[in-house]
């Protein structure tokens, strides 16, 4: 396949090529081996190896996915590096946070650098202070609420339907 090259501001559907660099433009879906992405955005990214500065996605699916100064809503990949990022969900094999924050990371290794954060973290190795938002205690207590809240809302929708 031909490389392709999208260097002015602009929206396409989706676009699929051996290696993909992206200036400045927004698209659909990218499928290629080899990504790159700055200043622009897509709402789904399949690749072997992706790399996004100053940029946003959706979905990233990569065996090797790095973000810097950018954002992702979901990163799934073998080694997944994000440099002062933001991130919904990251799930891999090797996961490096470095001055960046996640809801949600799953890995068999993660290394979460100075200034890194996650909400929750499952991780067979960790290396990397962590300041976990919820400890056991607070994690107790929040799913004592929740059951509450939702008991109560149950409760409630049942004396209504009678």
């Amino acid at each position: 396949m031909e490389d392709q090259e999208q260097e002015e501001t602009t929206k396409q559907d989706s676009m699929n090529a051996e290696i993909v660099n992206l200036s400045g433009a927004e698209i659909g879906t990218v499928e290629a081996e080899l990504v790159r992405i700055h200043r622009g955005g897509a709402r789904r990214i399949v690749a072997g190896d992706v790399g996004l500065r100053t940029g946003g996605a959706g979905v990233i699916t990569a065996e090797t996915a790095g973000m810097s100064f950018s954002g992702a809503l979901a990163v799934r990949g073998d080694v997944v590096s994000i440099d002062n990022s933001g991130a919904g969900v990251i799930i891999g094999d090797k996961v490096r946070l470095s001055g960046s924050r996640s809801g949600v990371t799953v890995a068999s290794h993660a290394e979460l650098g100075e200034g890194s954060s996650t909400i929750f973290l499952l991780a067979r190795n960790v290396e990397g202070p962590i300041q976990p938002v919820f400890d056991t205690r607070g994690s107790l207590v929040a799913g004592l609420g929740a059951g509450l809240i939702l008991g109560t809302l149950f409760f409630i929708s049942r004396l209504f339907r009678r």
